[in-house]
């Protein structure tokens, strides 16, 4: 999803979110239902990347890659028959979001690694395992797809 943009991003793995740190100050969330759950998604992305992308007015982007990372959430869970409905992206202040949110046991956090600095998702949607059941042929959009809202 970076690399389309011109950034490299590496995978450092996921944590449960604990104490470490959510947000930088340029962030955005989407939330979304599912059957059983609500849930947030959030993309956080480091000063130096914001400024490296100048160009570009950093909230559209960042809500722009926020939707992006949505739709590949939305896809992989469509193949275990789990439906989302989801609200539009939105941006605030890293230190806004982290006075509003709390920390939740359900919120896992992924760590990207760039050159200009980690990029932070978390995932806070309590689903179940017995909520999956897995079902290959779902009907997902591909890359590239325009799907109007």
């Amino acid at each position: 999803m970076f690399e389309s943009h011109g950034v490299t991003v590496a995978p450092l793995g996921a944590v449960p979110a604990g104490q470490l740190q959510r947000y930088h100050e340029t962030v955005s969330l989407i939330g979304f239902d599912g059957p059983t759950f609500t849930g947030t998604l959030t993309l956080s992305l480091p000063p130096g990347l914001v400024s490296h992308r100048a160009g570009t007015v950093a909230t559209d982007w960042t809500q722009e890659l926020t939707n992006q990372l949505h739709g590949r959430l939305k896809n992989r869970l469509a193949v275990f028959q789990v439906p989302l409905r989801s609200s539009l992206p939105r941006t605030m202040s890293g230190t806004a979001l982290e006075r509003l949110r709390r920390r939740t046991l359900s919120e896992i956090l992924y760590r990207f690694r760039s050159r200009h600095g980690d990029v932070i998702v978390t995932l806070d949607a309590p689903i179940h395992e017995a909520l999956l059941a897995y079902c290959g042929s779902a009907q997902i959009a591909r890359e590239g797809d325009v799907i109007l809202f």
